[in-house]
């Protein structure tokens, strides 16, 4: 078998060299060679390394290895021979993240040895601390490539041993018990996430074991108990299920603060439906003259993809509400009361608006201890109305912690007219002479109101006003409540909304001046 083909020309600080036996070679480390420098620097600060590197004395990087197998390294030498062997085709995806995740394990443990020869020695590559580190850095600069080759397996070895053993207080002298340094790994999550230190100060303050680490950062003595209930409480140790399902589970939040997310995209689903057609008297543009046009009306049937993702819980549980309906189980079909407004060319103004009802299909399409995805499908009637999304998050091991609400209002226009060729090509003609007039004196004149030729504002935006005049009047409703009350609330709404209880209070006596 031929020997590794270097890749040329080296890069400021790496030689790469690359088996062109394995899947992909060349093409998988000029990817690598294209993002190894950024991350060269990213790591070098995150270690305050300054020097020790560059054309003098470059890092040989050898893409030899394949499939499941994991990488290694020589340690820091300054004669040229510091070398890391990596896995350069692994069987899953995505590539270039897990082989660049690789050279960040490998990477950081040279730059530790580094650091130990320049001074005191703090994290030590072939300790449980110093492995879990290493793992550590890793997730955080390719956490795509560390979740699929990895995921939280070492953490969850570690979870899921009885009494669940201190390896904060203590460093186990090997890099080869994945139950130290999963704890370690895990451990380093709680500092960076739970307790929200950087990944820079870290590292920047090692010690002989994660506790003197956590001393340097807090100056506090109790390292490891508060990490070990907080984990009880929301991983408690012999419950069935009680193991992550991300690398990264912190923050763990108990009080003020949890809080649940709702994302989604709608997307049309199968061809538009002709629902009638007609003739109306119209202008297509306010300067064209009166005249028949034909039209017809489309109702667009769709789907509702929304994710909840919940933000300080270990392991969720997730009730769904539509318009305030609740919807059990997996799978169903709610009927939920609207208010609609339909496209009529025929009418004054366009539109008619009722009070109709509208039969959704739902399922649920994912669910992991922190993600709800649902699926909704809705067919006719077709036109223009709200869907009030709620998502209530409950914990499902620390019942004592508070549940959190998830709301989203989604605007649904499911209708469409479609006018003859005619009408369009009228309007086209009658707008141009306007627009090409107001591109030359619209600007400049400084009388001219522009709101006046602006269309009206997206409906989003009477609902918006809508809230926050239903919150004027229950702000109006507590207007003899104690003092401190109303400071809080105050205090409250300018933390959320920016916007202090008077300008709301404002806001409801304009409603009632201007109706």
């Amino acid at each position: 078998m031929a020997g590794p083909v270097e890749l040329t020309p080296p890069t400021q600080n790496f030689r790469i060299f690359y088996d062109p036996s394995l899947t992909n070679a060349l093409a998988n480390a000029m990817q690598f060679a294209r993002t190894v420098e950024a991350d060269f620097q990213t790591l070098t600060r995150w270690f305050a390394i300054n020097d020790g590197f560059g054309p003098n004395n470059r890092v040989t990087v050898n893409l030899i290895y394949k499939d499941n197998s994991g990488s290694n390294n020589r340690g820091y030498h300054g004669d040229g021979s510091t070398a890391l062997n990596l896995n350069g085709a692994p069987s899953v995806t995505p590539i270039a993240q897990i082989i660049r995740m690789h050279f960040v394990a490998e990477f950081s443990e040279v730059l530790m040895d580094y650091n130990n020869q320049h001074g005191p020695a703090t994290w030590l590559a072939g300790s449980s601390h110093g492995e879990g580190l290493s793992q550590f850095c890793a997730y955080m600069m390719a956490p795509a490539g560390y979740n699929s080759f990895y995921g939280p397996g070492f953490e969850n070895t570690w979870l899921q041993t009885p009494n669940r053993p201190n390896w904060v207080d203590t460093t186990e002298p090997t890099d080869g018990d994945v139950y130290s340094y999963g704890c370690a790994l895990l451990y380093l999550f709680y500092l960076h996430t739970q307790l929200s230190h950087s990944t820079e100060s870290i590292i920047q303050n090692g010690a002989d074991t994660l506790a003197g680490t956590y001393n340097k950062l807090t100056g506090r003595n109790d390292a490891f108990g508060p990490f070990s209930s907080l984990l009880g409480r929301f991983y408690p140790h012999g419950e069935r299920d009680a193991y992550l399902q991300v690398v990264d589970p912190f923050p763990l939040i108990e009080g003020p603060g949890r809080r649940v997310d709702i994302d989604g995209t709608e997307n049309d689903l199968g061809a538009h439906l002709f629902m009638h057609g007609g003739h109306v008297v119209t202008r297509p543009f306010f300067n064209c003259p009166e005249k028949d046009y034909k039209f017809d009306l489309f109702g667009q049937p769709y789907q509702l993809a929304l994710s909840a993702k919940t933000h300080g819980f270990a392991s969720a549980g997730f009730n769904w509400y539509l318009n305030g309906l609740v919807m059990t189980g997996t799978s169903g079909s709610v009927t939920v009361p609207i208010r609609l407004t339909e496209k009529d060319p025929n009418v004054a103004g366009g539109a008619t608006t009722r009070d109709t009802q509208i039969v959704v299909s739902w399922q649920i399409v994912f669910k992991d201890m922190r993600t709800s995805t649902m699926v909704l499908t809705a067919w006719d009637p077709f036109g223009k109305y709200e869907l009030d999304i709620e998502v209530h998050a409950t914990e499902t091991f620390n019942l004592a912690a508070a549940s959190a609400v998830g709301s989203a209002l989604r605007f649904i226009d499911s209708s469409t007219v479609q006018w003859s060729a005619e009408y369009y090509a009228d309007k086209a003609a009658c707008s141009k002479p306007f627009l090409d007039v107001a591109s030359r004196y619209v600007r400049g004149h400084r009388y001219l109101n522009l709101v006046l030729t602006l269309p009206d504002p997206p409906e989003q935006y009477d609902a918006a006003l809508r809230t926050l005049r239903n919150l004027a009047r229950e702000l109006e409703s507590l207007q003899h409540a104690p003092a401190e009350v109303q400071r809080g609330i105050d205090q409250l709404l300018r933390a959320r909304l920016g916007v202090s209880a008077g300008a709301l209070r404002n806001l409801a006596g304009d409603q009632g001046q201007h109706g």
